[in-house]
């Protein structure tokens, strides 16, 4: 599920809004009923403040978030793990979206307090999502780690569509 169109009034703006509408954004269809915010919330929130992000959902202790980029974070009450995006290949036709721990972080009080020192920790994991990322010599899309293959040091990268052109 998508944030709705109330997160871009908060997204990058550093500032919490107050705990009802904190609650709307965070819980939308209301799944998870609660009257003021509880330390989980509020640590998904400033997250979801400081990155502005592609897909969002939740359990009631666990939040999920992933960029267009591929980065996900998962958030809970005693860390934040960032994950980037990958395809695990479990049998030779059988190629399935997964995603590989980067970073998993204790949460520490100075990121409840400053969300620019957490925006610091979403840009540097981002930059490694971008390092591992493949660019196909011949289309130039972004491939993610386990679709880009290798046709030698004449050809480069390529993805699975321009390899065959090749052969």
């Amino acid at each position: 599920m998508a944030p709705d169109a109330s997160w871009s009034s908060v997204a990058g703006s550093g500032i919490l809004p107050d705990d009802k509408v904190a609650l709307r954004l965070l819980d939308p269809e209301g799944r998870y009923p609660a009257a003021i915010l509880r330390e989980v919330d509020e640590r998904a929130l400033r997250i979801c403040i400081a990155y502005p992000w592609a897909e969002f959902e939740r359990t009631r202790d666990v939040f999920q978030m992933r960029s267009e980029t591929g980065l996900g974070v998962v958030v809970t009450l005693e860390a934040i793990e960032f994950r980037i995006e990958r395809i695990e290949w479990q049998g030779p036709h059988a190629g399935a979206r997964s995603s590989t721990r980067w970073r998993r972080l204790r949460w520490k009080s100075e990121w409840t307090e400053d969300s620019f020192s957490l925006r610091a920790v979403i840009a540097e994991a981002n930059r490694a999502h971008q390092e591992r990322l493949r660019k196909c010599t011949r289309c130039g899309d972004l491939l993610i780690p386990g679709t880009a293959i290798w046709l030698g040091r004449k050809e480069g990268w390529a993805c699975d569509g321009c390899s065959g052109f090749v052969f």
